[in-house]
């Protein structure tokens, strides 16, 4: 069976000199279509107020203070959920920090003790607790000065 296709339809793209292919235009998808739509738009700097503008830098400075280490960070995303338990993922945070925690402890324990090396533990310690680990001896935080 043959099908006609109006000619209306029906556009000559040549990818190659050598080649011709017919393609149909069709209807975007609405994903197609919300694709093309953010390629448009041009991101605009967002122009703070004052006010605005203070609040970020307040809220910035908490959180560096409560992300100083594990117990700090761990009690902090607790708290916050005792204040706030419509939002379930700060538990979710404090479950996986006191984790964090947790395998930071259980180096020392008596299993991972005995497999790993005094070297290889104090990697995975420092890996563990990245965050403000300059006062351990031979761990280099993320954001102390090293000479």
């Amino acid at each position: 069976m043959i099908h006609l296709i109006p000619l209306s339809v029906l556009t000559i793209a040549p990818p190659n000199p050598k080649m011709i292919f017919f393609t149909r235009h069709r209807e975007k998808t609405p994903v197609e279509r919300i694709k093309a739509a953010l390629k448009k738009t041009t991101e605009k700097p967002v122009e703070l107020k004052k006010g605005e503008a203070i609040l970020i830098q307040q809220i910035r400075r908490h959180t560096a203070e409560l992300n100083t280490n594990n117990v700090t960070r761990t009690k902090a995303y607790l708290d916050f959920y005792h204040l706030h338990p419509e939002i379930h993922w700060a538990f979710l945070g404090h479950m996986v920090s006191r984790n964090g925690g947790w395998s930071m402890t259980d180096l020392k324990g008596e299993l991972l003790s005995r497999l790993l090396s005094e070297k290889d533990k104090q990697s995975f310690f420092c890996f563990f607790g990245t965050r403000e680990l300059a006062h351990i001896p031979g761990c280099v935080s993320a954001n102390a000065a090293v000479p």
